[in-house]
């Protein structure tokens, strides 16, 4: 898919639809609209096609282009939080805006996976302690996000998203824990991390009637736990 990025195409203008006239398109205001979901969305289609055009190279990881596209991965994330939440934190009036909020991070903490993975393991002569929290971190929030849309009351009209690749985001961040709590048993400090991981496993298999992802992925979850 990678092929659309050169595609010489017009962005949308970042506008509710009412902010189209006949003659002029009114600025943006500071709230959400209802194609800044889309925007964020084509921006980490891009950022995340450039991303795995280097992991499936043959070039060397290095901890240079790691920072690289760490940064923009956060430069994303900075631009989701100014949109949608409030102070830094969720407008409790728009459940719509925290929802798409919630989606973008999956993405982003899905990315971070990504990139950290060669650099997380602590026999590899690649290790980076820094790397090694940051998949700890990441898969934590994508255990949060999944809770969020099985359990929060105020995305219940988005609970569907579960049976598809919010599940999947779910699924590795659950492996990413469990290959950190696997490599460092010992470690208290990751204790409460098995909790996460626990709970995560439990909800999977409640999804495992309506999802086809969670049948196939709770098996391997169940056995690791």
């Amino acid at each position: 898919m990678s092929a659309l990025l050169n595609l010489d195409a017009i962005m949308p203008a970042d506008v509710n639809d009412n902010d189209i006239k006949c003659d002029t398109i009114l600025a943006p205001s500071s709230q959400p609209t209802q194609m800044s979901l889309m925007k964020f969305k084509i921006q980490m289609f891009q950022l995340s096609t450039k991303i795995c055009r280097h992991l499936a190279s043959q070039s060397k990881e290095d901890e240079a282009t790691l920072s690289i596209f760490d940064r923009q991965v956060a430069g994303e994330q900075s631009q989701w939080d100014a949109i949608y939440l409030l102070d830094g934190s969720p407008n409790l009036l728009d459940s719509s805006g925290y929802a798409h909020w919630c989606i973008l991070q999956l993405y982003a903490h899905h990315l971070y996976l990504l990139l950290h993975r060669p650099f997380c393991k602590p026999r590899s002569s690649q290790f980076r302690s820094a790397s090694r929290a940051k998949c700890i971190v990441s898969g934590k929030a994508l255990l949060d996000v999944h809770h969020q849309f099985c359990d929060l009351p105020r995305l219940r009209h988005y609970r569907w998203l579960v049976a598809g690749l919010t599940s999947f985001y779910a699924i590795h961040g659950a492996m990413a824990i469990a290959s950190c709590l696997l490599d460092e048993a010992e470690n208290l400090e990751l204790s409460p991390y098995r909790a996460e991981f626990d709970a995560a496993v439990e909800r999977i298999d409640k999804l495992r009637g309506s999802s086809q992802i969670c049948a196939q992925a709770y098996p391997i979850l169940n056995h690791l736990q």
